[in-house]
C-alpha cells in the first residue's frame, strides 16, 4: 500500500462509526469482514491488502450513497487497484484472470475496431463496446433515428476505456482518452450522444470542449416513441426495472427511461433498492472475471430482488448479467429499435460480438 493510500485509509477509518449500513447491499465486504470499521483499522496498521480485496469491489458506489458520514470503499478500492499496478511495476497478477481484458482494450484501440469518423458532423453517436458486440442492427437503427432528428450524426466505434482505468492504469487511460479527444476534435465534434452508462460517465468526466449526453435523455426528449408509434399495452408484458450503477446519481436518466416506457405503455415494477440506492448487476469493474464467486452470488441475489420473471434494464452488461441466470432481460433497445417478438434470452457468444464490432467499425455511411 502507498503512503497516500495508507493516509486516505485512515482518514476513512476515523469517520467509520462501523453502522454497517453499507453492508446491506455490498457484494463483497462480508467476505472479509464483521464491521467495515474493522476492516479499515486492519488495512491502516498493516498498510498491506490481499490482491483480491480491490478487485472484489466493484466500484458501484452504493457504500458511499448509504453512508450516513461518508466513507467512500469505492474510492479506497480503486485506489488500491492503482497501487497494485503501480507496485507490481504494471504486471498485475495472472490469477486475476485480466489478460482478457487486457487484451480487449488493446484490440478496442486499434485501427481494426475505431474507425475515423467523417468531418461533416457535429454529433457522434458513442455506442460502447457491449451495445455493439450485442446490438449492432439496433446501434444502426438508432444512429439512423439521431442522424435524421438531429440534423446529422456519425457512429464512433471506440471504447471509452474504462477497464482501463479500473485496472489502475492510469496513464494508458490518459492515453487511450487522448485518441478519442483527438479524433473528436479533429472532425469539429462538439457533441457525443452516449449509448452505454460507463461510456457517459467516463467520456464526461474526461473529455474537453465538448458536451457528452445520455442517450436516454435524448431520445425522450425527441419523443423516440411518438416518433417510431411504438404501443406495447396489448402485450403482457410485466417486467422490473433495474437501474445500472453507474447511473446512480442521475436522476434525470432514471425518469428518462421511466418516462419512455410508460410511453410504450409498458408497465413495470421497482426494485426496492433502486435508483440512488440502486445494487450492481454483478459484472461491475471486472469482478465477474476476477472473483467470479462473488459475481454468481450477486448476481442471483439481484434476480431474486425481481418482481416478475422479466427483468428491463438500459445497459447491455446488466442484460447479459441477468440472462446468465436464467432470466428473460431486456434492453430498452429491443422495444425501441428490436424485434420484441422475437428476441432472444440466450447469452451472446464472444466471437460473435467481435464480429459485430469488426462490423459497425467497417460500416459504409
Amino acid at each position: 500500500m502507498t503512503e497516500e493510500t495508507a493516509e486516505f485509509t485512515a482518514q476513512e477509518s476515523e469517520k467509520c462509526i462501523g453502522c454497517k449500513k453499507c453492508m446491506v447491499g455490498c457484494p463483497m465486504l462480508d467476505k472479509f469482514c464483521e464491521n467495515p470499521k474493522e476492516l479499515l483499522d486492519e488495512l491502516y496498521i498493516e498498510k498491506q491488502f490481499s490482491k483480491e480485496l480491490p478487485y472484489s469491489c466493484m466500484l458501484c458506489g452504493y457504500c458511499e450513497e448509504v453512508c450516513p458520514v461518508d466513507v467512500s470503499f469505492n474510492e479506497l478500492f480503486f485506489r488500491c487497484r492503482e497501487d497494485l499496478e503501480q507496485l507490481s511495476g504494471g504486471k498485475l497478477p495472472k490469477d486475476l484472470n485480466l489478460g482478457g481484458v487486457e487484451l480487449h482494450q488493446r484490440l478496442s484501440f486499434s485501427k481494426l475496431f475505431s474507425k475515423s469518423l467523417k468531418n461533416d458532423k457535429s454529433t457522434v453517436f458513442f455506442p460502447g463496446c457491449a451495445l455493439m458486440g450485442a446490438k449492432s442492427s439496433e446501434v444502426l437503427k438508432v444512429n439512423s433515428y439521431l442522424d435524421a432528428k438531429l440534423n446529422g450524426c456519425d457512429i464512433m466505434t471506440h471504447c471509452c476505456g474504462k477497464p482501463t482505468r479500473y485496472m489502475g492504469k492510469d496513464e494508458k487511460f490518459k492515453g487511450n482518452i487522448e485518441k478519442i479527444q483527438s479524433e473528436l476534435n479533429k472532425t469539429g465534434v462538439k457533441t457525443v450522444v452516449a449509448g452505454c452508462i460507463n461510456c457517459y460517465k467516463t467520456l464526461d468526466e474526461s473529455l474537453e470542449n465538448v458536451e457528452v449526453k445520455s442517450l436516454w435523455t435524448v431520445l425522450d426528449e425527441l419523443e423516440v416513441v411518438e416518433d417510431l408509434g411504438l404501443d406495447y399495452s396489448s402485450l403482457a408484458i410485466d417486467p422490473t426495472i433495474h437501474d445500472p450503477c453507474p447511473s446512480r446519481t442521475d436522476e434525470d436518466i432514471h425518469e428518462s427511461v421511466r418516462s419512455i416506457l410508460t410511453k410504450m405503455g409498458i408497465g413495470y415494477h421497482e426494485m426496492d433498492l433502486n435508483k440512488r440506492e440502486t445494487l450492481c448487476c454483478g459484472a461491475g469493474a471486472m469482478v465477474s472475471i476476477s472473483q467470479k464467486d462473488i459475481a454468481e452470488s450477486h448476481m442471483k441475489r439481484r434476480c431474486g430482488e425481481s418482481k416478475s420473471k422479466q427483468i428491463v434494464t438500459y445497459c447491455q452488461e446488466c442484460t447479459e448479467s441477468f440472462k446468465k441466470q436464467g432470466m428473460k432481460s431486456v434492453h430498452v433497445l429491443d422495444f425501441l429499435f428490436g424485434d420484441y417478438s422475437g428476441l432472444s434470452f440466450e447469452e451472446s457468444k464472444l466471437i460473435a460480438k467481435w464480429a459485430n464490432r469488426f462490423a459497425l467499425s467497417n460500416w459504409k455511411r
